[in-house]
């Protein structure tokens, strides 16, 4: 294929890739100035289901368990059920913006994990208590992001995955 170069020194084209060949990285080659780029080919499989997490229909406190319910959900609009949820959640702390002198510390720490299934509708619910880490003082003023994960994979084997995060802390509200 020969390409021109246009006003600013580029080119454009387009090529068929071969349908011969197995998916991978490849290499456009220029012979005239010797450059080189590289690009990727790969299979696309559209996905056939989706998960979401729904945000906590209350306040919760520290030490209280906290329930969010999810649902598996296929494209077509028919629900996953009987499907493996394996869920994960991990606490991580921060402090308000203007408490500049409070500790930075990497203090992520897994709390709760689990296997469950989702029901006739698709549906599940991830329990866990809302453990706060002692070892911080209470006047920091910290809150608790609590990182829930759930990987959920279907009877034909496909696993997708959905997330949210739940915010917890000493005070009430933030303004």
């Amino acid at each position: 294929m020969v390409l021109v170069t246009n006003e600013f020194g580029s080119v454009t084209g387009t090529f068929l890739a071969p349908t011969d060949r197995l998916p991978g990285n490849y290499t456009i080659r220029c012979n005239s100035i010797w450059a080189t780029t590289n690009i990727k080919v790969e299979e696309y499989k559209r996905p056939k289901f989706k998960v979401n997490i729904d945000a906590p229909q209350e306040g919760y406190q520290l030490g209280q368990t906290v329930k969010l319910k999810g649902q598996a959900l296929a494209y077509t609009g028919a629900v996953i059920d009987n499907a493996e949820v394996k869920f994960r959640v991990r606490r991580m702390v921060s402090f308000p913006y203007w408490c500049w002198w409070a500790p930075r510390i990497d203090n992520s720490q897994e709390i709760s994990h689990g296997t469950i299934k989702t029901n006739e509708n698709g549906e599940f619910e991830i329990s866990f208590i809302a453990k706060p880490d002692r070892s911080i003082d209470k006047k920091l003023d910290p809150v608790f992001s609590y990182s829930i994960t759930a990987d959920i994979t279907d009877n034909t084997g496909e696993t997708r995955s959905g997330a949210k995060t739940v915010r917890i802390g000493y005070t009430a509200m933030e303004l």
